[in-house]
């Protein structure tokens, strides 16, 4: 692919009144922003520190208003976006993300004028993780609307095929065609099931600040809160939760279920690598590093998720 392919499909974009975010340098590192350019392509070729979901899922979001003793939805005016530049793994995280808030119609709203575009540089089968299967097939198995790959564009959806034909682009489409079963997702669950007596929770309870940083910057997790605002205007907006402050189990009485940084970064795992597989089918983690760049201690959750799997085969000897 020349740039001036990609650059024809941006201003294409841009014609179409399109809203392009996507990564571009903030404060030092990439941050997903609007887009007035064709970000470098280097840039695209990484994964951005921030994720997108923020621009679907913002962190505060009024859900209705309380007005003249009745209750009115309010819902956000969505523009036509285009998500420019998602990898792999940003894309199996927006799957989880259509599966988790398939019925949630604030999610759904703001879903709509979605244009997903993902990007590759290399064939995205030659992608490597241990989180999830990446074979000849994975165009297959995540959510696109346009993929570009290479010198090739693959268009998975009425919109990307509407987009493509309008900017005189070649593609090939593909239909979306989830795995029902992944050995890798289905062989961590399991690990990660029988490890609550493993030394590693220990070790990383020792060292974990319990800041959160992680849930922020991951493109998956998705727990909020409901918060109710009195005054003048009275409101109720979600909020962004995140499972390692002291509030979040908080119950009546103040009794909290996580109390240390131990039980927080073992809830989080089993969350990632056990609830969300069983509930969804999808693996909760995609393994794009984020959580691991933003930890200030350097807990690198690829490297934890080995030493169960070791810790495993070595009682099997």
């Amino acid at each position: 692919m020349t740039s001036d392919m990609i650059i024809k499909f941006f201003n294409c974009l841009k014609a179409e009144k399109y809203n392009i975010y996507g990564p571009e340098i903030q404060d030092d590192e990439s941050d997903i922003l609007e887009l007035q350019e064709v970000p470098d392509l280097k840039l695209l070729e990484k994964v951005s520190a921030r994720p997108y979901k923020y621009h679907l899922m913002p962190i505060r979001e009024v859900l209705y208003k309380y007005k003249d003793n009745k209750l009115k939805e309010e819902f956000l005016k969505t523009k036509k976006q285009a998500f420019f530049g998602m990898s792999v793994f940003d894309l199996k995280a927006l799957e989880l993300y259509d599966r988790v808030f398939q019925n949630d119609v604030y999610y759904q709203n703001n879903r709509k004028n979605l244009l997903a575009v993902g990007y590759s540089s290399i064939p995205a089968k030659n992608y490597k993780t241990i989180f999830f299967t990446i074979d000849e097939k994975i165009l297959e198995n995540i959510v696109f609307d346009v993929f570009i790959e290479g010198t090739k564009f693959y268009a998975q959806s009425y919109k990307g095929e509407k987009i493509l034909k309008k900017c005189g682009l070649k593609y090939k489409k593909i239909d979306y065609n989830p795995r029902k079963e992944d050995k890798k997702v289905l062989a961590i669950k399991k690990v990660v099931e029988t490890s609550k007596d493993s030394k590693l929770w220990e070790e990383l309870g020792k060292i974990c600040l319990a800041c959160g940083k992680c849930t922020i910057a991951c493109p998956t997790c998705f727990c909020f809160d409901i918060e109710s605002v009195l005054g003048p205007e009275k409101k109720a907006e979600r909020c962004s939760g995140n499972c390692f402050y002291d509030d979040f189990t908080r119950i009546a009485g103040g009794h909290k279920f996580l109390n240390n940084p131990k039980d927080k970064i073992f809830f989080w795992y089993y969350h990632k690598f056990v609830r969300i597989p069983h509930e969804y089918g999808l693996p909760g983690c995609t393994d794009c590093g984020r959580c691991t760049a933003v930890c200030p201690v350097g807990i690198d959750i690829e490297k934890n998720i080995v030493k169960l799997l070791k810790e495993v085969k070595n009682k099997k000897r």
